[in-house]
């Protein structure tokens, strides 16, 4: 299966796939640990193969958050990178701003959740703190249709 990744970095964030033709998907919540988010990426490869291309959110440390949680967004943020270096899969920077406005939405994260379960309704998301999932799905999918207007000369 040819695939993309979506990454929405952060503590709270999640990591998603979403194959090149639309027809499945699956997510997971970011490990809160080095070794666990290793482990994730290190799954996903031995069980999809690797990636097409790794959409990741560009974010960036916000004027009023403390230190140790811009810290921690660093690090989940780097870590992402790693994992593309480590595999050498191709890695696109998307602002939010960017795959929202393609996609329809606003800042409103409840209404990326409600996409994201009606583009996947075989996900759970049913839980408003599942938005940070429906983040990463949606990224992906802004990443799919990206890959695939490329692919057909677009």
């Amino acid at each position: 299966m040819h695939y993309i990744i979506g990454v929405d970095p952060g503590k709270t964030g999640a990591v998603a796939i979403v194959s090149s033709n639309g027809a499945e998907c699956e997510v997971w919540d970011l490990p809160d640990n080095e070794v666990g988010i290793l482990d994730l990426q290190h799954d996903i490869v031995d069980q999809y193969g690797s990636p097409k291309a790794i959409y990741l959110e560009s974010v960036h440390a916000m004027p009023k958050q403390g230190v140790t949680s811009s810290f921690n967004f660093g690090v989940s943020n780097g870590q992402a990178r790693m994992f593309c270096a480590l595999y050498r899969v191709r890695w696109v920077l998307i602002t939010p701003q960017k795959w929202k406005k393609a996609l329809g939405l606003g800042s409103d994260k409840e209404q990326s959740r409600i996409l994201a379960q009606q583009l996947y309704p075989f996900v759970d998301l049913k839980l408003k703190k599942h938005h940070n999932r429906a983040e990463a799905i949606l990224i992906g999918e802004y990443g799919r249709c990206e890959e695939n207007r490329a692919s057909v000369g677009l």
